[in-house]
């Protein structure tokens, strides 16, 4: 069964809101697990995919939702000090704000091979 867009992208943003601690505050002020860390990196990638075929529209509940996981991704970013993903979180930011899709795709797509590199280097 094929998962609708806004279950994919709640999925997302749970996933790092529980990273973060902003769920469950088991997890405040801990390393994000390996576990976590692939998670995080296969629910952005299904959310890339599904984003391709999905229109957003200014201020509509998806574009507020888009921005919601953009803070968490900075939220990440800030705690795990890697400048290579602040600056892709950037970028995401950056075409979030500017309603450019196809950048924000690209920079999406970045954030999340940067969180597959601190995967391969923290969990090996």
């Amino acid at each position: 069964m094929k998962k609708s867009f806004f279950t994919l992208l709640f999925a997302a943003f749970v996933s790092f809101a529980i990273s973060q601690g902003t769920v469950s505050p088991a997890y405040a002020g801990e390393k994000v697990s390996c576990e976590e860390l692939e998670k995080m990196a296969a629910e952005l990638d299904s959310l890339a995919e599904a984003l391709v075929d999905t229109a957003i529209g200014v201020d509509s509940p998806l574009d507020k939702a888009l921005n919601e996981l953009l803070d968490a991704i900075f939220d990440f970013a800030n705690t795990e000090k890697d400048a290579a993903l602040d600056d892709a979180t950037k970028n995401m930011d950056k075409a979030w704000h500017d309603m450019d899709k196809p950048s924000f795709e690209a920079a999406l797509d970045q954030v999340i091979h940067e969180i597959d590199g601190i995967a391969a280097q923290d969990c090996q």
